[in-house]
């Protein structure tokens, strides 16, 4: 079984295999060429496929990736994944990257038909797609030329109408005020380098009454591991070490797996709070998200998130 480490959990997924994903996306097992580096959309199909095919083909992956356990190096879903799916996709031994989407961090969105969303720090645009799959009218923005090249690229392969821009969080020049019925914003508000402006511009382009979703890593448990919030131990009897939990407040290091320094960035409770306040946002809902039973067993870091939680999920509204 493929492990899952604390850091891989944290970006979503393994450390990425230069070159790929290919431009190919395969829906099917059958159309499945032997090929180590894989693109999967089996799931949220559309005509001509019927509810009985949708259920054959997503049985065809889980059976597949349980039985050949050696077959991938490299696994994109370009779908949403049911549980039993991920599981299936831990099976595989040989693991150096896979990518996913929850469906359940989704599902907070509710029925998005004709809402039109912005996608903010869309990164590859698997939350967009999926939500255009839904019928949402859907705009992407990430900072990243390559990121936004490459989600455009697999929108056109998926045959979906996304617009896609390249914008600094904190300055939507082109997007009009009060635009939004939604904005997304998946795992980037703790990486922004400026977060006054980033939740400024969000408030702008909000429709009122409009909300928005965020994912961040959990302040009271996540930041610099050697001179801030820390980890003692290991496996599931690992602990959390508060050194010191205001600073640093940012930071170089490598990512998972990597060489190059990238800033890092830590903001506590209050610094979220105080500025959603600041902005006129109200708090809705507040989660933090706990694995199942069955998510548990994927690996002792998937388990020891029952104890701590490393995510939370903001719901704020104009």
């Amino acid at each position: 079984m493929a492990v899952l480490t604390e850091e891989q959990i944290k970006r979503l997924y393994f450390s990425k295999i230069g070159g790929f994903p290919s431009a190919q996306i395969v829906k099917e097992v059958k159309e499945y060429k032997g090929e180590s580096h894989l693109c999967v959309a089996c799931t949220q199909l559309d005509y001509p496929y019927s509810e009985r095919d949708k259920k054959r083909i997503l049985n065809e992956w889980i059976d597949f990736l349980r039985t050949n356990t050696k077959a991938l190096k490299a696994l994109h879903f370009n779908s949403r994944v049911p549980q039993a799916l991920f599981d299936a996709a831990c099976c595989q031994e040989n693991l150096e990257e896979l990518r996913f989407k929850w469906g359940a961090y989704l599902a907070k969105l509710g029925d998005v038909e004709g809402k039109k969303i912005l996608d903010l720090g869309c990164g590859e645009g698997g939350y967009s797609r999926a939500l255009a799959q839904r019928q949402a009218q859907m705009v992407s923005i990430d900072c990243s030329e390559q990121a936004i090249k490459y989600a455009s690229e697999q929108a056109i392969i998926s045959g979906l109408f996304i617009e896609h821009y390249v914008r600094n969080s904190n300055d939507l020049f082109g997007i009009a005020n009060d635009s939004f019925d939604i904005v997304l914003c998946s795992m980037m508000l703790m990486d922004c380098e400026d977060f006054e402006g980033t939740i400024k511009e969000v408030v702008r382009v909000l429709r009122p009454g409009g909300k928005m979703i965020a994912s961040v890593l959990h302040p009271c448990f996540d930041g610099n591991h050697e001179k801030g919030i820390g980890r003692q131990g290991l496996g599931i009897e690992r602990e959390v070490v508060v050194k010191n939990y205001f600073e640093p407040a940012e930071w170089e290091a490598p990512l998972h797996r990597g060489t190059t320094p990238v800033i890092w960035r830590h903001r506590t409770m209050q610094d979220y709070v105080k500025t959603f306040v600041r902005n006129n946002l109200t708090i809705v809902d507040l989660d933090e998200p706990k694995p199942a039973n069955e998510q548990a067993k994927i690996s002792a870091s998937m388990a020891w998130l029952q104890k701590i939680p490393l995510f939370l999920f903001w719901e704020l509204s104009k």
